[in-house]
C-alpha cells in the first residue's frame, strides 16, 4: 500500500468493513488527512474529513508522506500525540514505527494509572504487545505494511498484526515517543512462544565461589543435582576461598573425589570478581554460570531456559528471578542509577505479582541482572575481559552487565523465580559494617565513573519515573 497524493481521504479496500466489525481503530494521513473510527460509519459514502478522534487541523499539520496512524479501539488519542509520532518517525532516519507513552483509564473514564516506556525498544516487550499499544504511527515504507494491512483487512487483532510487523523489522526500526499519546485501558500482554533450548546442548560450567559455611552450600550443590541436563555436558566448579573449616574441607574432599565437583582453592582475599575469573578460566563449558553459594533451586528446567536466552544472537547475559524463603521477590533486574546507584527491581512483591505493568511477570531486557545467578555465553565473557576485579565485592555484576550491554549485547532478566537466594547468608550484609560500607561507595563510585550515561539514565526505565521510588511518577 502506498498513500495517494490526492487531498480526498481513501482507504484500502476492504479495510472499511473489517475495521467496523473489530474493536480496533485505524486512522491513515496522507498528509491531507483521514481518519476513520471502528464502530462509526462514516456520514457520508465519501468518508469524513472532519475526524472524531483526531482533530482535523492537527492531521493536516502532521508533518511526513506516508503514515498510517493505528490506534486500539478503546484508546483515545492525547492532544498533540499524533504530531509527537509523526514528527519522531519522520526525523530518525530508520525508523518504521514510532510508539509512545500512555495514560491508562478505569472503567469510568478517569485516569488510573500510567504506561510509560523504557527508552530503548525491547524486543521481548515487543513480542508480547507490550509496546506498539494506545496510538502506533508506521511508515508505508516499513517492509511488511502490505501484509500489516492484509492482516488486520482478515480480522487480525491489531496488537497481533502489530507484534509480527515488528518482529520481522531490525530493533532500531521502532522508535519510542517519551510522551503520553493516548489513553485507555490497560492491555494484557500477548502470549509469546519462548527460545528453544539449543542444539545439541553446549557444555556448562557453574561457577560458585564459597569459604566455610558447608551447611549453606550442601543446600545449593544438593538441590543443582536436579538440574535437567545431561552430566556428561555440565561441571560443577566450586572456588573454595581459603575455607578452614574441616567438615567443609572434608565435604568438599570427598566430592571432588567422586568427580562430582571439581574443587579451585583461592587462598587470596576474598574478590568475587577474581574469584570468578578463576573459575572460568578453569572452566570447560562454552557456556557459565555465575552462581552464589545461598541459592536453592526451584525448577529443574531453569538451565534449558536460561541456556536458550543466553545463545541466542546478540545475547549478553541472562538472570532470572530470585525469591527470598518467604516466596518474595528478591531480584528481578536491576534498575541502574535508582536511589543514587543500581537496585534490583520489585523488591518484596510477591512471587506471582505481575508488577508495573505486567514487567515482573514477562521475560524483558533490562541494563543489569545480578550475579548470584547469571547466565552468560563464554565468548560474550571473554569479550569484555570477564568481571572487573578492582569491583571487589560490588558492582561488578552491574558493570559487567553494563560493558556487554555497551559493546551491543542484550542483557535479560526472565519472569519465572527459578532460584531461591538466602542473601548474604554466607557473609552476611554489607550495610553492618563501616568498612564495607566504604568499600561498597567507592565500589558504586567506580562503577558510575566506568558507565556515567548508564547511571544517569537507564534506558530500561522512562525518564519520567522516580529516581527515588521505584515505578512511580518523577513528581510523586
Amino acid at each position: 500500500m502506498r498513500t495517494s497524493g490526492a487531498a480526498r481521504p481513501w482507504l484500502p479496500a476492504g479495510l472499511r468493513d473489517a475495521i467496523e466489525q473489530r474493536l480496533l481503530s485505524v486512522w491513515l494521513n496522507d498528509r491531507h488527512g483521514i481518519a476513520l473510527e471502528q464502530g462509526k460509519p462514516p456520514r457520508d459514502p465519501d468518508w469524513p474529513t472532519e475526524p472524531d478522534r483526531l482533530g482535523s487541523t492537527e492531521l493536516h499539520s502532521l508533518p511526513g508522506e506516508g503514515l498510517i496512524l493505528l490506534g486500539d479501539a478503546a484508546a483515545t488519542p492525547l492532544p498533540g500525540g499524533a504530531a509527537h509520532l509523526a514528527t519522531t518517525l519522520s526525523a530518525t532516519s530508520d525508523a518504521m514505527i514510532a510508539y509512545g507513552d500512555e495514560l491508562h483509564t478505569g472503567p469510568d473514564g478517569m485516569v488510573c494509572g500510567h504506561w510509560l516506556k523504557p527508552d530503548r525498544t525491547d524486543p521481548l516487550l515487543l513480542s508480547r504487545g507490550m509496546l506498539l499499544t494506545g496510538l502506533v504511527a508506521v511508515s508505508d515504507r516499513a517492509p511488511g505494511c502490505d501484509a500489516l494491512l492484509d492482516a488486520l483487512r482478515s480480522g487480525t487483532p491489531l496488537r497481533d498484526a502489530l507484534a509480527h510487523l515488528a518482529a520481522t523489522l531490525p530493533d532500531t526500526a521502532c522508535v519510542h515517543v517519551a510522551a503520553p499519546v493516548a489513553a485507555g485501558p490497560a492491555p494484557m500482554p500477548l502470549d509469546a512462544a519462548p527460545p528453544a533450548p539449543p542444539s545439541p546442548l553446549p557444555q556448562v560450567s557453574i561457577l560458585i565461589p564459597t569459604r566455610n559455611g558447608w551447611d549453606v552450600l550442601s543446600e545449593c550443590l544438593a538441590s543443582l543435582e536436579r538440574t535437567d541436563w545431561p552430566r556428561d555436558q555440565l561441571e560443577i566448579i566450586v572456588i573454595d576461598n581459603g575455607s578452614d573449616d574441616p567438615q567443609t574441607l572434608q565435604q568438599l574432599a570427598d566430592l571432588q573425589a567422586t568427580g562430582r565437583i571439581d574443587v579451585l582453592r583461592d587462598d587470596g582475599p576474598f574478590n568475587f570478581a577474581r574469584l570468578n575469573n578463576c573459575g572460568a578460566r578453569r572452566a570447560r563449558g562454552d557456556l557459565l554460570v555465575l552462581l552464589n553459594n545461598d541459592t536453592t533451586l526451584r525448577d529443574p528446567s531453569w538451565l534449558r531456559t536460561m541456556a536458550a536466552h543466553a545463545l541466542a544472537p546478540g545475547a549478553g547475559a541472562v538472570g532470572c528471578k530470585l525469591l527470598y524463603p518467604d516466596g518474595d521477590v528478591q531480584h528481578a533486574g536491576v534498575i541502574c542509577g535508582l536511589r543514587g546507584g543500581a537496585q534490583h527491581a520489585f523488591v518484596g512483591l510477591g512471587a506471582d505479582d505481575p508488577g508495573y505493568n505486567h514487567l515482573a511477570a514477562v521475560d524483558r531486557s533490562v541494563s543489569a541482572v545480578t550475579a548470584a545467578c547469571l547466565v552468560v555465553s563464554r565468548a560474550a565473557f571473554e569479550a569484555v575481559g570477564g568481571l572487573r576485579e578492582d569491583l571487589a565485592v560490588s558492582y561488578n555484576d552491574v558493570v559487567l552487565c553494563a560493558d556487554l550491554q555497551a559493546s551491543g549485547r542484550r542483557n535479560v532478566c526472565l519472569a519465572a523465580p527459578l532460584f531461591v537466594h538466602h542473601e548474604s547468608r554466607s557473609r552476611g550484609k554489607d550495610s553492618t559494617d563501616r568498612t564495607k560500607r566504604d568499600r561498597h561507595r567507592a565500589e558504586r563510585a567506580r562503577a558510575i565513573a566506568l558507565h556515567p550515561d548508564l547511571f544517569a539514565q537507564d534506558p530500561y526505565y522512562s525518564p519520567f519515573l522516580s529516581r527515588k521510588l521505584e515505578y512511580r511518577l518523577l513528581l510523586q
